[in-house]
């Protein structure tokens, strides 16, 4: 299956943070330290990876899904407003607290 730009993070879900790895070191604060913060990176993108609608992929800081090729392939109609509001509801700060340094 071909794919195409569908956008990316910064232009479909968050105007402030150009990929979803760049809000965990924010979201820390100056704690950043006493985190895993690669390890929370990799669990935040599999949440954010389990709320995407199916053929829809999160690579770096692009979406990226089907080109319409007339063999069964069709583009996917996307909610933006609905996919954002899911991925706000991942609880990050239960994600970083999985990974709090010893």
């Amino acid at each position: 299956m071909a794919t195409t730009l569908y956008g990316t993070w910064c232009n479909r879900i968050d105007g402030g943070a150009s990929s979803p790895d760049d809000e965990v070191p924010p979201y820390l604060g100056e704690h950043a330290d006493a985190f895993d913060v690669e390890a929370i990176c990799r669990e935040y993108r599999a949440a954010i990876d389990a709320v995407l609608p199916a053929g829809l992929t999160l690579h770096g800081d692009e979406f990226l899904g089907p080109i319409p090729n007339g063999d069964g392939d069709e583009r996917i109609d996307v909610d933006w407003e609905e996919l954002s509001e899911a991925i706000e509801k991942i609880d990050l700060g239960e994600i970083c607290q999985r990974h709090e340094l010893d």
